[in-house]
């Protein structure tokens, strides 16, 4: 269980999660994360609002690496609730990388119930750094539910990244392989 990480700078956008991982670029390895349950990642912000995607549930964070690299995601439960800081941007899963590691995501609850934005501040369930491509070829989504009941296409997305998507049928057809 892990829960309750702040920020609690009134004026800083510096990101957190409750899980941040990171890869070298050679090798071979696989990052396992299963049978957790994240919540409460809040932020003391009350600037301007921001694109910055600040609050974030599961981070990964790396660029390049190959496909001898992998992230297992199965059995994870996060729920964000960005509403006490509606100018950051928020979002229960990230990737940085999409032309590296494989990630395997699996029967994992992303739910994002954060209120209402605006223009430039937004919630998500997942992101990716690229508007077509979530992984590389062998990375798999199966079984896995993403919940974004507020706002829905304003300022609540179910998949985000160059482009924001309303519904997972529209972030599966935009995104490649997964």
């Amino acid at each position: 269980k892990i829960q309750g990480v702040r920020n609690s700078g009134a004026a800083s956008t510096t990101g957190i999660a409750g899980i941040r991982m990171t890869h070298t670029v050679t090798g071979t390895h696989t990052i396992r994360v299963f049978n957790n349950a994240v919540s409460e990642i809040t932020s003391g912000y009350t600037g301007a609002a921001s694109a910055a995607r600040t609050l974030k549930g599961i981070f990964v964070n790396g660029a390049g690496g190959a496909t001898t690299q992998t992230y297992e995601i199965y059995n994870n439960n996060v729920s964000i609730d960005g509403s006490a800081s509606l100018n950051l941007s928020s979002t229960c899963f990230e990737v940085n990388s999409t032309v590296g590691p494989l990630y395997k995501l699996g029967n994992n609850i992303f739910a994002n119930y954060t209120a209402a934005q605006g223009a430039t501040s937004k919630h998500f369930a997942i992101v990716s750094s690229s508007a077509t491509v979530f992984g590389p070829a062998g990375t798999t989504s199966n079984n896995n539910n993403f919940y974004v009941p507020n706002d829905i296409g304003t300022s609540g997305f179910v998949g985000g990244a160059a482009a924001n998507y309303n519904t997972v049928a529209t972030w599966a057809a935009a995104m490649t392989p997964a």
